[in-house]
């Protein structure tokens, strides 16, 4: 799978959770790329997580962090 077939991915998989109600709740970093964890605000779900593996997928997950914060 080519760098950008990753990120593709690693995209639809960020905006079905954002579309379906869920907000970034923590991103962590280790060697083996960036783990986010997404929960819904007044539910009862399990939090749900998401492994990031590209560099521009970590660049896109911390840009809707940032306008997330904004409100």
């Amino acid at each position: 799978m080519t760098a950008h077939e990753e990120f593709s991915r690693e995209k639809k998989g960020i905006d079905g959770f954002i579309a379906s109600g869920y907000i970034i709740r923590e991103i962590s970093e280790d060697l083996d790329g960036a783990m986010v964890c997404f929960h819904k605000t007044n539910s009862q779900e399990h939090p749900a997580e998401l492994r990031l593996l590209t560099s521009e997928g970590r660049k896109y997950i911390t840009t809707l962090l940032i306008e997330q914060q904004k409100g």
